[in-house]
């Protein structure tokens, strides 16, 4: 054994100094190029007692929970921020992890341990890691469990069977914590490629597809790609499957899965189909475990593809056969069925066992196959348009099972999705008139087979009951507006206002005026007339004869009309006004916006006031470069008061990030000139040092307080010093200011995260006037003896300010720019800043370093 750490330094000098040596020192640092190499070189030498230590190290490593876990889930992104971070770096944890992975799978090399230890350490740390069945343990491990999985594979899927079939089964709580847009978070990942991973093995496969079964039924879908559904399919896919499982144990396996979990398996079949838009991502890869041959070709031959298919169109068959409620989904692949699958599937569409069917389950499977029919017919040129005989066998059992009640035949004919419904491919003027057309005669055939009250009845049964009105006014039958008007003018049913707004809409534009005086209105109530203008279109001369009502049923008139911004170009000020009188914020908002679209000055007092009373759910719905381009049209108002900037800016943080083409310009230049600001939002976002356990606070409102101050300091760009008048530079103002924050954040224990702060935003101070590439003022400050956190955070910056940029094999970006930034030292070193200039030389060797690492990294790949 080595004695001390100076011997054991010495050994490695002399193993670095080989050719293709597995261990390197270069810039003050060791590092591991080849982990394999080292463990076949160490391997030997190491006895049960170093394993047993390593062991205990391994648990109380990996085993730390995750304290970020503790935050809300949408803020767990800034746990750094609140101190919630794991002790042990991520480098320390998978290189333990990595560690655990050799000791299993490369246990032979362990010629000095008993037999059985390195099976004995790997069981005893991953039960002791996952035993306890918890959601935060798996969400804690989640980046480790890839490489821990291959240690122990057995073990490993015992434990995650053992969690499925418990009461605590951690995974459901797991698949609740993740977290969509700007926050957007996963725990399950890893523990899904560590499932991919294993399922290489074609002895471990049968049990993992299992597994992803049960995961994918108690999934309840999100936004992540990453689900156990798209890992089956992932793995299975036909064409280009990720496992090295024999074709006859894939197709065993999704057999089994049809038994224990059909519904799992009949969405799996359906993706395994062949279709024209699948694609793979390809599954995790073994890292540790050498299973896959060095000679093995991506891809499936022709013969295995073929007998997946024909097994797969078999089972699919099957599946439909015994549910007839899959039939709708299986006729929508029908051109992805073998032949002899599909003889079969017709056969069984042709029998008295799907004729005989209740309504319920054979109109449906009717509106696929017409649909069928349709789509094939309009492309019948297409590749994969069916042979005229197969559409010829199709358009007979579609014609047995259509409905015999007209409101079963036509309800197809009034969904939303026009174009699907259009017969014509290339003529979408005709194709629509011909679909008007056949909506009108449904309608007067409903209407005069079953009454008003049957064309109702049918508009609230279909997608879109608007259409129903359209179709039934453009007969013009005289006697119908007097069954509905003012009849149905004040039922609140939705399908019923749906339907009125089609029909008057239709009769309004066909009659105008004219049909307004046969109406004879001024007979009706008003509320009857309120409701009635309120399905007119939003113009001036309608809105403001409402307002002419008494005054409930003109609030009446505002709180129900659909405010179509579009069908006015003239100023809509008046009815923005009118809107937020009755609380339609959001309506109101998309009426300012379309005031910006048609070049129209939107009323800035009304901007504002919109603005400041959105609520959360309002913001959602209104949508983020609506609200940027109000902001930026107060912004450039005069007239707007700055306390009100600095409020609609403090708001909506989360938008003005540059994204719709705004920033927070007012509350960026209230951080560079008003010192105290910035010192409060160090203490709002940052822990004081002077108080190590606790966050900057821990309620609803401190939180909000503090992810908007870590948005607005992200995105700082505007550094103390720069004057509004006429852009100058100034070394007294930059030192007044920053004179203030350093008494103030040293009070408080802030002061080195403020001044970290403080070197990020210099990095944006304009070129000095003498030529040099940085202001004098900016760079005295940061050349500073005492200036060390401020050149910190002017070094990050630097990084940071690159974002995010794709990676060139040949490094050039990376050799340009520590090029530059080693001129940029020279520069300042000449001027007399030599410890900035170090800073820079820093910089640059980093990117010399990183260069080195892309280079590595292509060679080697």
């Amino acid at each position: 054994m080595i004695a001390d750490e100076k011997e054991f330094k010495g050994t490695l000098r002399e193993v670095s100094i080989a050719p293709d040596a597995p261990v390197q020192y270069k810039a003050g640092q060791w590092k591991i190029t080849d982990r394999i190499a080292v463990w076949e070189t160490v391997a030997a030498k190491m006895f049960d007692e170093q394993l047993d230590r390593f062991a205990s190290v391994a648990i109380k490593v990996l085993g730390e929970r995750n304290p970020g876990l503790d935050l809300e889930k949408s803020d767990r992104y800034m746990a750094s921020i609140y101190g919630k971070t794991l002790t042990h770096s991520s480098t320390l944890r998978r290189g333990i992890a990595e560690t655990l992975a050799l000791i299993g799978t490369r246990s032979a090399l362990l010629t000095a341990v008993a037999p059985s230890k390195p099976g004995e350490i790997t069981y005893r740390v991953l039960n002791s890691l996952l035993s306890d069945k918890s959601w935060d343990t798996w969400a804690s491990l989640d980046d480790a469990l890839p490489i821990i999985a291959e240690a122990n594979p057995e073990t490993y899927l015992s434990i995650v069977e053992a969690a499925l079939t418990s009461q605590e089964n951690p995974f459901a709580e797991l698949f609740r914590q993740e977290v969509s847009g700007f926050t957007s978070r996963t725990y399950m990942s890893g523990f899904l490629w560590s499932l991919e991973g294993l399922a290489w093995d074609p002895e471990l496969f049968g049990r993992i597809i299992l597994i992803l079964g049960e995961l994918a039924a108690m999934d309840p879908g999100g936004t992540y790609a990453n689900r156990p559904s798209n890992s089956l399919v992932t793995i299975l896919l036909p064409w280009f499957p990720q496992t090295l499982a024999p074709v006859e144990r894939r197709i065993a396996a999704v057999k089994a899965l049809t038994v224990d979990l059909p519904d799992v398996a009949w969405k799996l079949i359906l993706k395994l189909l062949p279709n024209s838009q699948q694609s793979s991502s390809m599954s995790h890869k073994p890292a540790f475990r050498s299973l896959i041959p060095t000679d093995w070709k991506e891809g499936s031959t022709n013969a295995d593809y073929w007998k997946q298919i024909s097994a797969y169109s078999e089972m699919a068959v099957d599946q439909a056969i015994v549910n007839a409620a899959r039939i709708p989904a299986l006729v929508d692949h029908l051109g992805n069925l073998t032949a002899s699958s599909l003889n079969r599937f017709l056969d069984h569409l042709s029998s008295s066992t799907v004729r005989d069917l209740d309504d319920r389950d054979r109109i449906p499977i009717w509106n696929e196959l017409f649909d069928f029919i349709v789509q094939n017919r309009k492309y019948a040129e297409a590749k994969w348009a069916a042979p005229p005989e197969i559409l010829k066998r199709i358009e007979t059992i579609a014609g047995a099972l259509e409905p015999t009640d007209a409101t079963d035949r036509y309800r197809r004919l009034f969904g939303r999705r026009e174009f699907d419904l259009y017969e014509q491919k290339d003529d979408y003027t005709l194709a629509r008139t011909v679909l008007s057309e056949k909506r009108a005669s449904a309608a007067k055939e409903i209407y005069e087979e079953s009454g008003l009250d049957g064309l109702l009845a049918f508009a609230k049964s279909v997608e879109s009951p608007g259409h129903v009105g359209e179709a039934l006014a453009v007969n013009e039958i005289p006697s119908v507006d007097l069954q509905i008007l003012p009849e149905l003018i004040e039922d609140d049913d939705r399908s019923t206002v749906s339907f009125l707004y089609g029909y008057v809409r239709t009769r309004y534009r066909a009659g105008r005026g004219a049909w307004l005086v046969e109406l004879g209105i001024g007979n009706w109530n008003p509320v009857q007339k309120a409701l009635f203008l309120a399905l007119l279109p939003f113009t001036p001369d309608i809105y403001k004869a409402a307002d002419v009502l008494p005054v409930d049923a003109a609030k009446l008139y505002w709180e129900r009309v659909s405010a179509n911004a579009y069908e006015s170009e003239e100023d809509p000020s008046y009815a923005i006004g009118k809107l937020v009188d009755v609380g339609r914020r959001v309506d109101a908002a998309d009426l300012l916006q379309s005031a910006l679209y048609k070049q129209l000055k939107p009323n800035p007092t009304q901007v504002v006031t919109i603005l400041l009373s959105l609520e959360a759910e309002d913001v959602s719905r209104v949508g983020g470069h609506t609200i940027a381009q109000l902001i930026k049209s107060v912004q450039e108002d005069s007239g707007v008061s700055e306390p009100d900037l600095l409020k609609i800016e403090w708001a909506y943080l989360g938008i003005l990030d540059g994204t719709f083409g705004a920033t927070p310009i007012h509350l960026q230049r209230a951080l560079a000139r008003e010192p105290e600001f910035f010192c409060e939002v160090i203490r709002a976002v940052f822990r004081s040092k002077n108080q190590e356990s606790e966050a900057p606070g821990t309620d609803e409102r401190s939180e909000s307080i503090a992810t908007n101050g870590y948005r607005l300091l992200r995105e700082w760009r505007e550094p103390p010093g720069g004057t509004s008048d006429n852009g100058d530079f100034s070394k007294e103002l930059l030192e007044q200011w920053l004179s203030h924050v350093k008494k103030s954040c040293k009070e408080s224990g802030h002061l080195d995260i403020a001044m970290q702060q403080v070197g990020a935003v210099l990095f944006y101070a304009p070129a000095d006037p003498s030529g040099l590439w940085l202001h004098a003022a900016a760079a005295d400050v940061l050349n500073a003896k005492d200036g060390e956190h401020l050149r910190t955070g002017f070094r990050t910056e630097i990084f940071n300010s690159r974002g995010v940029h794709f990676v060139d094999p040949e490094a050039k970006p990376e050799r340009d720019l520590a090029s530059n930034y080693r001129q940029k030292a020279a520069d300042l070193e000449l001027a007399g800043y030599i410890r900035l200039a170090t800073t820079l030389r820093e910089v640059a060797a980093d990117y010399d370093r990183e260069a080195e690492r892309i280079l590595r990294t292509v060679y080697d790949g």
